[in-house]
């Protein structure tokens, strides 16, 4: 009623903290503070008229009716809820304290309590998650990447799976298709053993080629995840020496079922079989 009657909203607003207020080279305030009083004014149908405003003086000014409202920074907690109204925030920002690394500032390192140097009247504020610029940074880069690669290694794990499945079945095919050779071989005096690594060698030929495959590959695409995914470190070379290794071992293991089916064979049955 008082600004409708006035024809006057008077805003305090920021005269030095920019972006939230501050003054151009014409002496106006500019900033988001004065861009939300002059959108209020106008919705309202009234003139607004800054007032300068800052953490010491806008209670006194809001208490003393000297303004209609403060547009600023303001962090609503219990004591000033209970002389003023906030509304819902327009923006939200959080303080930045920056230490030396190791330095006793340093939230992770516990230790007595530190002295802190904040804004004046804002010195009860709550102080809350205390994380350090490194933990800053993997909570909203890193952590998000790592949840990325772990559900694409949930699915290299799966593709793995499938992929000693259809082995372990291209291997049975082919032995079962070349019974009557195994049973000659074992007629002619081969043993269980030489039967056993002719189908396990046909399995590693075919192991080693996909391997020599996507080695190519993975030195192709390192560079370019190396570019896309900043932060999360260079791959070990054990990790090229483990990969091939575990990819080998589990083909071996697939197709030892099917060798050693092959390699008790009775050679007179497979022959009349055939």
């Amino acid at each position: 009623d008082k600004i409708k009657r006035t024809g006057v909203f008077l805003a305090g607003v920021r005269y030095d903290f920019p972006p939230v207020g501050t003054i151009d080279g014409s002496g106006n305030p500019v900033g988001f503070g004065p861009d939300l009083a002059k959108a209020i004014a106008g919705k309202l149908g009234v003139k607004v008229q800054f007032v300068q405003s800052n953490s010491a003086n806008r209670a006194p000014l809001l208490l003393n009716n000297q303004i209609d409202a403060e547009i600023g920074i303001t962090t609503p907690f219990q004591s000033r809820e209970q002389t003023a109204d906030f509304t819902i925030p327009y923006a939200w920002d959080s303080t930045t304290i920056l230490v030396h690394k190791g330095d006793d500032l340093d939230p992770t390192h516990y230790g007595p309590p530190k002295k802190v140097a904040t804004t004046q009247g804002s010195g009860n504020v709550p102080v809350f998650n205390l994380r350090t610029v490194a933990r800053l940074y993997e909570s909203r880069v890193t952590d998000t990447w790592l949840q990325f690669f772990q559900m694409v290694g949930s699915m290299g794990f799966i593709g793995l799976v499938l992929a000693t499945t259809g082995l372990y079945g291209l291997v049975a095919y082919t032995v079962s298709r070349r019974v009557k050779e195994f049973g000659i071989r074992v007629a002619v005096g081969a043993t269980r053993r030489n039967v056993v690594w002719l189908v396990e060698r046909r399995a590693l030929i075919l192991a080693g080629v996909g391997i020599a495959a996507g080695a190519a590959l993975t030195v192709a695409a390192r560079p370019m995840l190396v570019a896309g995914f900043p932060g999360l470190g260079v791959s070990s070379p054990a990790v090229y020496a483990l990969v091939p290794l575990v990819l080998l071992i589990v083909s071996a293991v697939a197709s030892y079922v099917p060798a050693r089916r092959a390699a008790g064979m009775d050679p007179l049955r497979a022959l009349r079989n055939e």
